[in-house]
């Protein structure tokens, strides 16, 4: 992103004044135009030895939704994926522009469509009882495989690694899924390694994992690998949460009886 030569000169004269921090610059549509939205954090940086906002590489990450997708599967990523001190643009994307009503009644506008836009430097699918419907139309699996072998890292949380599974992505690859689903879904993509006891699992740039609250384990597990443990650490420590950092450590296989 080209970053406007005014909003650079405003950001440095205000962050003196007040002591705050410059975050990212957002470049968002307002109608027919383009607006420029500075974010600031009045906090002192996390990391004090990190790279400067201007050395740091921007990433974007599309975070999907989809009619009925579980609340928690994308927001908990979500949280720690927003951490201001990743520089991560997050972008919701939908097939469509209207907008998306999840598992729990929530709706959240999308930022825009699939048809719109295949680069990004990060992938996000969430799942939910309906991705399996509402994920993998041609259209969809096509947009995933296209999207997945541009980007850095694709991750994806319960249901929605078996959507990355039946794009094709994940063929020959170990990954992991949601434990009391397991048996009933896994045979939709045959050619994926699945471990059954895993919390996540990384398998090159690709970080699955199993159901509900372990996509925040994994969201952290793939911010270690991408920015370092410390800043992981950090990240789960401002959310007040326990990071489950050993990725076989998963009891839940054990309840649903796979092991």
């Amino acid at each position: 992103m080209q970053w406007p030569h005014k909003i650079k000169q405003h950001d440095a004269a205000l962050g003196q004044k007040h002591n705050i921090r410059f975050v990212r610059i957002r470049s968002v549509s307002v109608g027919m135009k383009r607006a420029h939205i500075v974010i600031y954090d009045r906090r002192q940086s996390r990391y004090p030895d990190s790279k400067s906002i201007e050395e740091t590489k921007m990433r974007t990450l599309a975070a999907v939704v989809f009619p009925g997708f579980q609340t928690l599967d994308y927001f908990g990523p979500i949280e720690m994926f927003g951490d201001p001190a990743y520089e991560i643009d997050v972008i919701t994307v939908a097939a469509g522009a209207d907008p998306v009503t999840s598992r729990h009644g929530q709706r959240i506008v999308p930022d825009i469509t699939m048809a719109e836009r295949t680069e990004y430097d990060l992938l996000f699918i969430p799942g939910g009882d309906s991705a399996l419907q509402e994920c993998v139309t041609p259209d969809i699996l096509e947009w995933i495989r296209v999207v997945s072998a541009n980007a850095e890292r694709v991750m994806a949380v319960c249901t929605g690694t078996i959507v990355l599974g039946m794009a094709g992505v994940l063929d020959g690859r170990k990954a992991t899924t949601n434990k009391l689903d397991f048996t009933s879904t896994v045979h939709l993509a045959p050619k994926v390694d699945w471990v059954k006891q895993a919390r996540w699992v990384e398998s090159g740039k690709f970080f699955t994992s199993s159901g509900v609250s372990a996509g925040m384990d994994m969201a952290l597990g793939a911010l270690a690998n991408l920015y370092g443990v410390a800043k992981a650490e950090e990240t789960a420590l401002g959310c007040e949460y326990t990071w489950h950092r050993n990725p076989d450590d998963d009891p839940f296989a054990k309840l649903a009886g796979l092991v």
